[in-house]
């Protein structure tokens, strides 16, 4: 099914960014057409239409394909992504790990890598081993122009931190200034379910103006986009779900949703109440994956277990539904390991506790974009949908401004190595 832009195009100058990155969204979704049909799907005019086809030609985001006939027998010049014009780099960015791809605009992936680091314990030797790899991904890769970074939430996005707590105390790790000034390119940092998002904003198959992303992990969090534009908050930490506080029905007290609903919390809780009638009973390293498939298989105490979990998750987005009102909620990370079952509980929560007219406009789906872009790399290889997203990132501030990466690009002298 076609992507059809839900969102209006407007003529006034001052949308020309976002038609720009509409345009490109239509392109990454349909594939290459005539400007005929882009002033269509946007409600532009051909002529606002050609002026930004025109400046994406000059700046090789797009190109003109040869002509052909379309249906009506009339010859037309279709208008494509330029694949093998500006590359990009998306890097996640975990306390143990860094993991780095580079992708094109429309999102195919080239390379693909992973390097540990110790980002608490070994703070300089994580910036170097980080830093590094980014100007040797550029000196490899000449087409690469910026990088968009993925980094662990909560993180503070005026002063470029990620904040870190342990033992009640909070620590700033600063990461973006460091990380900035030993790279070659300009990088951009948001946090993990914020990149998330993009990656489901950019990439995903989804026809929505405001789109709500759960990130169902070891840690609960969450980031909403409206309109191309993610919502940061007044300090950049906006999202942070996990950090809720809700009513715990069966433990009889208010608890926050990461010590109730997290993966952690779901699978410790799991093992010390795991009974002995249960399949899972003898069982040694008991984990999620073994979890969801005894309540698969019938398993009556795993099955009321993530069934419990689809209920809380389903009452904090149903919170998120009644705040926010988004069109779409997309749900990724390990969690979604739950499959239907999970996934049906959830819903049946949310339905029970928003309006219908809500519901009944409402889609809450897991994340189908892990694996979509693996062929590129090698069979069987998964890209995490939060690189994707760190690539929308630097793709949708290269949008902003092109002529600006166009000008570094040719004015930078790549050092590494030498």
């Amino acid at each position: 099914m076609p992507f059809i832009l839900s969102q209006k195009g407007s003529n006034e100058n001052d949308l020309m960014l976002h038609n720009r990155s509409a345009l490109v969204k239509y392109l990454m979704k349909n594939g290459a057409c005539p400007r005929t049909e882009l002033a269509k799907a946007m409600n532009l005019t051909q002529a606002s239409i050609s002026k930004i086809v025109n400046n994406l030609i000059d700046e090789g985001v797009v190109l003109e394909k040869s002509s052909e006939k379309n249906l009506n027998g009339k010859r037309v010049i279709p208008i494509a992504l330029n694949e093998s014009g500006v590359q990009f780099i998306g890097i996640r960015i975990t306390w143990t790990s860094a993991l780095f791809g580079v992708f094109s605009l429309k999102g195919v992936c080239s390379h693909y890598e992973t390097k540990e680091i110790s980002l608490h314990d070994r703070y300089e030797d994580a910036i170097h081993i980080i830093s590094d790899t980014i100007n040797r991904l550029v000196f490899e890769y000449p087409n690469i122009i910026s990088a968009g970074a993925s980094v662990p939430s909560p993180y503070v996005g005026k002063s470029g931190s990620i904040l870190y707590t342990a033992d009640g105390k909070d620590e700033l790790i600063s990461i973006a200034k460091e990380i900035r000034e030993n790279s070659n390119i300009p990088i951009y940092f948001k946090n993990d379910a914020k990149a998330g998002a993009l990656a489901e904003w950019w990439f995903g198959n989804h026809d929505c103006n405001v789109l709500f992303h759960l990130l169902a992990g070891d840690h609960l969090h969450s980031s909403l986009i409206i309109n191309d534009e993610p919502v940061v908050g007044a300090f950049g930490i906006a999202g942070e779900i996990g950090e809720n506080i809700i009513f715990d029905e069966e433990k009889g007290i208010y608890s926050r949703l990461n010590d109730s609903a997290s993966a952690s919390a779901f699978l410790n809780d799991f093992i010390e109440n795991l009974p002995d009638d249960s399949i899972l009973s003898d069982s040694a390293d008991i984990n999620l994956h073994m979890i969801f498939s005894a309540a698969e298989n019938g398993d009556c105490y795993a099955r009321s277990r993530v069934e419990r979990l689809g209920y809380l998750l389903g009452i904090a987005l149903t919170n998120a539904v009644n705040m926010l009102n988004p069109d779409v909620i997309v749900i990724t990370d390990i969690l979604t390991a739950g499959k239907d079952l999970l996934l049906e509980k959830i819903k049946d929560t949310v339905r029970e506790n928003v309006p219908s007219y809500v519901y009944e406009r409402l889609q809450i789906r897991f994340s189908t974009l892990s694996g979509t872009w693996i062929s590129a790399v090698q069979p069987g290889f998964v890209i995490e949908p939060s690189v994707l997203g760190a690539v929308a990132v630097a793709i949708d501030m290269y949008l902003q401004d092109a002529a600006k990466y166009i000008k570094r690009k040719n004015a930078r002298v790549i050092s590494y190595g030498t």
